[in-house]
């Protein structure tokens, strides 16, 4: 991690980060915050996501929200493997 600005809970008790310097949100395991994977970074996506301040899911559509310091907020679909795709 490389300033990490923003950390979120999930209904399951993960931990979702916006590590802004990365450019990427991190999710991590609920007890020992374990990372078990980036659901969004910069590299190998369509999508220029740069320097996220704020990541939210919401448990009711599985959305994940990404506010970006480039003034723009993203809103990825979680797929069940803790995926993120981009929602239209």
């Amino acid at each position: 991690m490389n300033n990490p600005v923003h950390a979120s809970v999930d209904a399951s008790g993960c931990v979702v980060v916006a590590d802004s310097a990365n450019n990427r949100v991190c999710l991590f395991s609920p007890n020992q915050l374990v990372l078990l994977r980036e659901l969004i970074s910069k590299e190998g996506n369509d999508y220029q996501l740069w320097q996220p301040y704020r990541a939210l899911i919401d448990p009711a559509s599985g959305h994940l929200y990404v506010g970006s310091n480039d003034g723009h907020i993203y809103d990825f679909r979680v797929l069940r493997k803790r995926a993120a795709v981009p929602h239209t």
